[in-house]
């Protein structure tokens, strides 16, 4: 959930209309997936975090507050984040008895 608060909060600070649209994926897919996944542990008897990360954890503490600079530093940050997350969920797979490529 800490990405969608993080999309939420540069929907509101972006300058860019595109920054402000992928912030709003953002909230929407990272919404859902959260959604599906407290489903998935409420039928399997596993407890997962409630809400997000705490507020000094988020990366929006080393953004600039708004405008060029905020779309800036939030769309390198969002690079980096999906790009280790795409490495961890191939590694994982990799790791996964059948799904070595």
């Amino acid at each position: 959930m800490t990405e969608a608060h993080e999309g939420q909060m540069a929907e509101n600070q972006a300058g860019e209309n595109a920054v402000k649209d992928f912030a709003k994926t953002l909230v929407q897919d990272h919404t859902q997936s959260y959604e599906l996944l407290t489903m998935l542990a409420a039928k399997t008897g596993v407890s997962i975090p409630k809400g997000s990360m705490p507020a000094k954890t988020l990366r929006s503490g080393y953004w600039p507050s708004e405008g060029a600079a905020f779309d800036h530093q939030f769309a390198r940050d969002e690079i980096a984040a999906h790009r280790l997350a795409i490495c961890d969920s191939k590694r994982e797979a990799d790791s996964r008895p059948g799904c070595r490529r």
